[in-house]
């Protein structure tokens, strides 16, 4: 199944699935490019300020309760979550197997990937 990967506010990441969260909704969903047909969707505990960061097969989305959460791009499975102080204030960024988070109270944590360890 052919999918692209969408941020929110329209910008276009080349990957194998399309991934819309709504506009500060709870909602992570993959479209199937093909069909228009949601292929999953995932349910953060809070509202989602910025768009999912991929790596890998991973995608990366943080919400206002203070939750990164690791999804897996292929079925939407959680695959781990750290919790925080205070909301997850940008989109995370995943690089080289590290990811990036920023908090509204203006802390930057550098997290594993593969686990969320900090």
């Amino acid at each position: 199944m052919d999918r692209i990967f969408f941020a929110s506010h329209g910008v276009r990441i080349p990957r194998p699935c399309c991934l819309s969260p709504g506009t500060f909704g709870q909602e992570v969903d993959a479209v199937d490019v093909e069909t228009g047909e949601i292929a999953w969707t995932f349910e953060a505990e809070g509202s989602v300020w910025g768009n999912p960061s991929v790596s890998g097969e991973v995608a990366f989305v943080g919400d206002v309760t203070g939750l990164v959460y690791a999804v897996n791009i292929e079925d939407g499975s959680e695959i781990w979550h750290q919790r925080f102080d205070g909301a997850v204030a940008a989109s995370p960024m995943a690089t080289d197997g590290v990811v990036y988070v920023v908090t509204e109270i203006g802390l930057v944590y550098q997290l594993d990937a593969s686990d969320g360890t900090i």
